[in-house]
């Protein structure tokens, strides 16, 4: 299935933990489960579908709270993967087990012109989408081994008709949103002499601040004038801000649901809870609303390279970076693959080798 499935249970089962009353359907089942407890332990499910494929007779997984502890112990040889992040990111650098998975869940500034009016201009729009250095950011500030992105829908996400990558074949947003300080002034100047103004003073919405500073210093250092106020928000406020549109710049997270272009692009639709009444195109509209009637597989993939093409073009949001998934898998495991978010390795066909 394409995402997660819910079922429903009796109110019953809620409070019984007992691994005999969890419904599972997959290649493991747990058998022993202690709640709170550090260590979850599966079984081999004989009722899989597929069970005569699966070679592993278990698997155990560990909560490890200190992330400098795991890598110890899959260093010596204790746990065969583990998921990396932080500085443990940069501890794992250059080790060739290291793999990076896109999972799908980007962030991304979307631009509201409707209360200050000179963000409606294109050349103020299109400084700002030039004056991030997202790359410098995600690398040496962030550390969380994210990937720096520059158009709404990732690479190696979705894939065209002939089973290549969306991305290898859209346009090069760089000339949109690539980091060119020099560039990002001229614009920047220019649309501030057309609004007949020497500065400008908008309102940056965000849920949490530390990812956003590097962003403000950049755009800031870059656009002489430029003031960003920054408002931090709660997750209920939030949707508040979005729904009534009450910024000028937000910093949103998008999580596709589907391995699809459409799963991304459609977060931009007017009145969306992603974009509320920040921005509208009518052609956009009209693609997203009915590429699913285009039967042939290569013209509906042109169709949404030009959704993303119009929505790029407008300068209608910053990409900043794609929330990937790091791991350390030894090589004594064969047979793993991921899903489109990364989350966690497929185990169904996983084999351990004996070293």
């Amino acid at each position: 299935m394409s995402c997660a499935s819910a079922y429903w249970v009796r109110r019953s089962q809620w409070t019984d933990s007992s691994p005999e009353t969890m419904l599972c359907s997959g290649a493991f089942v747990p058998d022993r489960y202690v709640p709170l407890d550090s260590e979850l332990h599966y079984k081999k499910n004989p009722n899989y579908i597929f069970a005569d494929d699966v070679s592993l007779s278990g698997i155990t997984v560990r909560q490890v709270e200190n992330p400098q502890q795991a890598m110890m112990n899959y260093q010596s040889g204790g746990y065969d993967i583990i998921q990396v992040s932080g500085e443990t990111v940069d501890l794992a650098k250059g080790d060739p087990a290291l793999l990076t998975v896109g999972s799908g869940n980007e962030y991304f500034y979307v631009l509201n012109g409707n209360r200050v009016t000179a963000l409606k201009k294109p050349n103020l729009r299109h400084a700002l989408c030039l004056s991030v250095d997202r790359e410098s950011i995600v690398r040496n500030v962030l550390k969380q081994g994210f990937t720096p992105v520059y158009g709404l829908v990732p690479p190696a996400f979705a894939n065209e008709a002939d089973g290549s990558d969306y991305c290898n074949a859209k346009e090069d947003y760089s000339e949109i949103t690539g980091f060119d300080p020099v560039k990002a002034r001229e614009y920047w100047e220019t649309g501030l002499k057309e609004e007949g103004i020497s500065s400008l003073t908008v309102e940056m919405v965000v849920r949490e601040m530390k990812n956003s500073e590097p962003v403000v210093d950049s755009m800031e250092n870059v656009l002489p004038g430029l003031h960003i106020e920054v408002r931090q928000v709660t997750n209920q406020q939030f949707s508040e801000v979005v729904a009534a549109t009450d910024y000028d710049i937000l910093l949103r997270g998008w999580i596709a649901d589907y391995p699809d272009p459409k799963s991304m692009l459609e977060c931009m639709v007017y009145k969306s809870v992603m974009n509320g009444e920040a921005w509208l195109n009518e052609e956009f509209e009209h693609i997203i609303h009915t590429n699913c009637l285009e039967t042939d597989p290569v013209k509906r993939m042109e169709l949404l390279h030009k959704a993303e093409d119009l929505l790029m073009e407008d300068y209608t949001l910053i990409p900043y970076y794609l929330r990937s998934q790091n791991w350390l898998i030894s090589d004594s495991i064969e047979g793993y693959s991921f899903n489109f978010r990364g989350s966690f390795p497929y185990c169904n066909n996983i084999r351990k080798e004996s070293k």
